[in-house]
């Protein structure tokens, strides 16, 4: 099956970008299943790969919800702050808010349904995986900013996404820059693009931008350089008892269409110690109101708690 898609870059100087993909099958069990991505074989192994690579695979982790619960204190330990029941990642769950398994899903950052103090790590856990599509790409965003930096036309673009205010509401306003600061000083990066999923609204220019010509050239110049990444990422696919576990605040995500209905995953958004802060709200890895159930985009006005992360772990 040929699967195509169209990126919608906001600027008319720039030339959309177009991308065109088969559904893979699923590597044999021998083969590779995740290109640029390391597999480790305990959980004391995860942490020194995500402060390297931003990201790896933990096997054998196992396939029910109970054990995606136990996973980020099992990682993480006391450097845990809060991790919420897991979610369903399925067609059943997600469908009917747009997310749909013939879509591909594009580069994305998790958690923006908590505004700026979005998760800074999330896992996946495989229960059920189709053995034709699905297969999941991650992005690493710091090179996405190194290689803006490294061409003079789009080196301003680097400056400007920490320092430009552009419009981020999703179920919080959220009026910041893509990056961020965590209290240590690590970059806290975002991305959404156009849909699909239908009910996500893409990073856009500010309402009260005084520059809003500038600010959509660069986050169109930003987009098109996350989708190029996208197109050119190799491709993971999860098998039963893998768990994908993401540095949250440095790499995008996404993933391909797939056949199987029964495709089942397991998502938990983790705030650790040296994330920007905690939600005051009831804690979800979801982006609905309640664990398994998801809803469009809002943005009540709820309040931000902003915590300095060696007080919440002391």
């Amino acid at each position: 099956m040929l699967v195509t898609c169209f990126a919608r870059i906001g600027s008319s100087t720039l030339p959309s970008f177009h991308c065109t993909r088969h559904l893979q099958p699923m590597p044999p069990s021998q083969g590779p299943t995740s290109p640029g991505v390391a597999r480790v074989a305990s959980a004391a192994e995860v942490l020194p790969q995500l402060r390297t690579a931003g990201a790896c695979i933990l096997e054998g982790a196992g396939t029910s919800r109970e054990e995606a619960k136990a996973l980020p204190r099992r990682i993480f330990g006391a450097a845990l702050a809060a991790a919420p029941e897991p979610a369903e990642v399925s067609e059943r769950t997600l469908g009917a808010r747009g997310i749909r398994k013939d879509d591909s899903f594009r580069a994305h950052t998790d958690g923006h349904a908590y505004g700026d103090l979005f998760p800074d790590y999330f896992l996946l856990l495989c229960a059920h995986a189709s053995e034709q599509g699905g297969g999941n790409f991650i992005i690493d965003g710091y090179a996405v900013l190194d290689g803006l930096a490294e061409d003079t036309d789009t080196a301003w673009v680097v400056e400007a996404l920490e320092t430009r205010p552009v419009d981020q509401t999703s179920r919080l306003p959220s009026i910041t820059p893509v990056v961020l600061r965590a209290p240590d000083g690590r970059r806290a990066l975002r991305c959404r693009l156009s849909g699909p999923p239908s009910a996500f609204a893409a990073q856009r220019v500010s309402p009260d931008s005084d520059d809003p010509d500038q600010d959509s050239r660069m986050l169109a110049i930003y987009h098109q350089a996350v989708e190029e990444a996208a197109e050119a990422a190799g491709r993971i696919y999860l098998r039963p008892g893998d768990a994908l576990i993401v540095d949250n605040y440095r790499m995008f995500h996404g993933r391909d269409p797939y056949v199987d209905p029964n495709r089942l995953l397991w998502r938990c958004w983790i705030w650790t110690c040296a994330a920007r802060g905690i939600p005051e709200s009831e804690l979800h890895s979801t982006p609905g109101d309640t664990a398994g159930r998801v809803c469009s985009d809002e943005a009540p006005l709820k309040r931000q708690r902003l915590e300095e992360g060696p007080d919440r772990c002391s």
